[in-house]
């Protein structure tokens, strides 16, 4: 009789002892496959992020210089010197571009001309976007290779300042060498060391993982296209230290359970398959991804080996709970990275025009005041939203952000586009949900005649309204190239005025009474 217990629970050390192993096996791989995912995924994003700012940068610099009727009339004239001064060879000459090359065509190719170093003419003749925007008449972007570095190049015909009238072909590109190159390096690689190569076919077809301490992956350049790649080489520290520790736990957690099952061939099969049930609920949970689950057994006298297999089994579950709380920091880490990437451009603004970030600093301040005044609770993104409320004005030409006269209709259109601009840079990354609601509607009207979407009363988020007042009053009592600012009394009036029509009344009643106090003079001091 005892024989045939004692050989039952060695079956039954065995039964566990294979679950104990598979469900910590499981855990290590669910949570490598769901590390590998948002990893994979944050670096293409990052990848995406480089690329379409440089590819932004060039349809900036080709949007002035190919949509326009001068250009149109001298590339028909063959006026080559006109071109070279004016829309052409300059830009190339000029290091603040970047440009490495512009070749222009007319329709039929009796003038054309090439600007850069080296003579390119084949390859870009070879191109699809080249043949594209001469004979039917796109904007193309795309990725060719001049010798071994893939070049960044945007295809598109001549427009005259209606846009219309398509003729001929204007030509951009910029080579990816080694500056571009660097600056990849640092984004992807920011507290790791590693290695990135561009590639026209894939180096790694899978995520690949060199002793639990290295990753080796291959990204599309573009997203949708299989022809150029991103290699990446990485050194992670931490994640041999997580393997290598989980490797130990499955170890010790196998020889703890041996040597505990030994010791319960003497004791009562009830009382040890109760407790053994208990250890077994728990490993099936944490596998289940119940990362918090622990043993407990108030008033219970657990033999020794059982305790010792529970303090295990708890140690693991917490082990593997903080080595998820890192992937996370990880993860937020790559968030963060995606802040100063945005503070990268934020500062591009203030380059670009001075005033927008002035304004955009004391429009904060401002919107801060009113934020806590009817006590608004996330205070945080309502401070970035209004930091950020105009950065999509980078994408507007300067001669039209800047213009000291009236705008036409035409610079009007392309001015209120800057809304939809900033929240199309800023709504891809989780942290800014909230903030790009006030980037996006802060120039909706409370009665529906604003833009991008004529929204009207509570259909505009708060976080946007406060902006809108905060907006209007800083921009009144601030000197401008076309006229100079208003007293506060005066803006005020102003104001009182839009209560009702383009601001929001209470909002408005609010920032004037808060105006009047003693702190506000700090705030415009500050400002």
């Amino acid at each position: 009789m005892y024989r045939n217990i004692r050989n039952i629970l060695i079956m039954s050390a065995l039964v566990l002892i294979l679950t104990v192993s598979f469900s910590i096996v499981k855990i290590n791989h669910n949570a490598w496959n769901m590390f590998k995912g948002s990893y994979s995924e944050a670096k293409k994003q990052q990848i995406e992020f480089f690329i379409e700012q440089h590819f932004d940068n060039l349809e900036d610099i080709l949007n002035p210089h190919a949509v326009w009727t001068d250009s149109v009339l001298r590339l028909k004239a063959h006026d080559s010197q006109w071109l070279y001064e004016n829309a052409t060879g300059y830009i190339v000459d000029e290091e603040q571009y970047n440009v490495d090359f512009i070749y222009v065509t007319t329709e039929d190719a009796d003038f054309k001309r090439f600007y850069g170093k080296y003579d390119m003419e084949p390859q870009i003749k070879a191109s699809k976007s080249f043949g594209r925007a001469l004979h039917e008449d796109e904007r193309v972007s795309e990725v060719i290779w001049i010798g071994k570095s893939p070049a960044l190049v945007i295809a598109s015909p001549f427009f005259d300042n209606d846009k219309k009238n398509p003729s001929g072909c204007y030509f951009i590109g910029r080579i990816l060498g080694e500056k571009e190159l660097s600056e990849l390096v640092k984004v992807l690689t920011e507290n790791e060391e590693g290695r990135v190569t561009l590639t026209r076919a894939p180096e790694y077809k899978t995520m690949l993982l060199a002793k639990h301490s290295g990753i080796k992956m291959s990204i599309p350049m573009l997203s949708g296209q299989n022809e150029n790649y991103v290699n990446v080489i990485l050194h992670i520290e931490y994640l041999d230290y997580i393997f290598n520790t989980q490797r130990n736990f499955i170890l010790g957690i196998l020889i703890i359970t041996t040597l505990a099952l030994l010791g319960f061939a003497v004791l009562n099969l009830k009382k040890l398959a109760n407790k053994l049930g208990l250890v077994i609920k728990t490993v099936e949970e944490i596998s289940d991804g119940n990362y918090h689950s622990r043993i407990s057994s108030p008033g219970l006298k657990l033999m020794p080996e059982v305790d010792n297999l529970i303090q295990a089994v708890n140690k693991m579950s917490y082990d593997v709970e903080l080595h998820i709380e890192i992937i996370e920091e990880h993860a937020n880490a790559m968030d963060k990275k995606y802040v100063e990437m945005i503070g990268l451009v934020v500062n591009a603004v203030e380059m670009n025009d001075a005033y927008t970030y002035r304004h955009s600093v004391s429009v904060s301040k401002y919107a801060l005041m009113i934020g806590k005044a009817i006590g608004y609770e996330d205070l945080e993104n309502l401070e970035l939203a209004a930091k950020l409320h105009d950065v999509g004005k980078i994408a507007i030409p300067t001669d039209i952000l800047n213009k000291p006269g009236k705008l036409t209709k035409e610079e009007y259109e392309i001015i209120k586009g800057h809304p939809a601009e900033g929240y199309r840079l800023v709504n891809q990354i989780d942290i800014f949900e909230t903030a790009s609601q006030g980037i996006l509607y802060h120039h909706e009207r409370y009665d529906g005649g604003g833009y991008p979407e004529g929204l009207k009363g509570d259909q505009i988020p708060i976080i946007a309204q406060i902006i809108s007042v905060a907006d209007v009053y800083e921009a009144l009592t601030s000197d401008r190239s076309y006229r100079k600012a208003m007293s506060s009394s005066d803006a005020m009036k102003i104001l009182k005025e839009e209560a009702g029509k383009g601001l929001n009344p209470e909002l408005v009643d609010v920032f004037c009474e808060e105006v009047k106090k003693p702190h506000c003079q700090e705030l415009k001091d500050l400002a």
